[in-house]
């Protein structure tokens, strides 16, 4: 059997990373890893969106083969560092591997990041909670924090589940006593229960409380938020991503998917485009 305490660093401490967009830095966890069947290995990372959405640029450009302005978004390059350890718990260093934005939305507060790093498998990779477990995890269940605090390498909090569904700018959010800070955003919570007798990831840490007095704001670490489970399923499916938690569909299989959605919108806005030029 193994030891519970190795147990958690490979199932939590591992698939923890820090992310860096700009001056902006936060956490992420690697939710997916694996060769598609061609050979190309794409490992994915799910953080918050308030973290990297200073690298999407959403401008008006000339586009020269409708003679007008048109919205262009530009995503540039975050970086998300992996760390190293020796004799299981001694941080050694951190690898930065340059990340594309695959999908995001500001709505529910989550992006996700693909690595440019297609040889490699990471080993360590954090487990979504299968939906028939979700409804399992109960007020007064222990949980645990993972994340890049104040941007230190991944540190652990332990607490219990307060509440579910809080209502947060009209998105329910799960509230947490595992103590978080500034940078613990787009990182893990874990809760440790069944079907298999492991640590499983069911959200991302997104917000905290603030105590405000006069110009002051205090953070109430205790009474922290993370996007629960159905928000990540929903925002997995809505993207094409669901391989991340279904072995019934490949990464093929939704790429597909992922192009002709982009075909058939850009069909419609070239429509659209044509009608306001013919009414001009």
């Amino acid at each position: 059997m193994e030891n519970i305490i190795v147990k958690r660093h490979h199932e939590m401490v591992y698939p923890a990373v820090r992310m860096l967009a700009g001056n902006v830095g936060g956490s992420g966890t690697v939710i997916y890893s694996a060769p598609d069947s061609r050979g190309k290995v794409h490992t994915l990372v799910i953080g918050c969106h308030h973290v990297i959405e200073s690298l999407i640029n959403i401008k008006e450009e000339w586009e020269p083969r409708v003679g007008r302005n048109v919205k262009v978004e530009r995503r540039a390059e975050a970086v998300c560092e992996v760390f190293r350890y020796n004799r299981i718990s001694e941080c050694i260093g951190v690898t930065g591997i340059q990340s594309q934005i695959v999908a995001y939305s500001a709505r529910v507060d989550l992006a996700l990041l693909e690595m440019n790093d297609t040889e490699h498998v990471y080993e360590y990779v954090a487990t979504l909670v299968p939906k028939d477990a979700v409804d399992s995890i109960l007020l007064s269940s222990e949980l645990w924090a993972v994340g890049a605090a104040l941007l230190h390498p991944p540190i652990l909090t332990q607490g219990f589940l307060n509440f579910k569904n809080d209502i947060i700018e009209n998105e329910a959010y799960w509230m947490s006593s595992a103590q978080i800070i500034y940078g613990n955003s787009g990182g893990a919570m874990y809760w440790y229960g069944t079907p298999a007798a492991r640590h499983y990831f069911i959200g991302v840490p997104a917000k905290i409380n603030l105590s405000i007095a006069g110009f002051s704001a205090t953070p109430i670490t205790h009474m922290g938020y993370f996007v629960p489970p159905p928000t990540l399923y929903d925002f997995l499916d809505e993207n094409d991503y669901q391989f991340v938690y279904d072995n019934t569909t490949s990464y093929e299989e939704c790429a597909k998917k992922r192009a002709e959605k982009t075909e058939k919108e850009t069909e419609r806005i070239a429509m659209i485009q044509g009608l306001i030029e013919r009414r001009e």
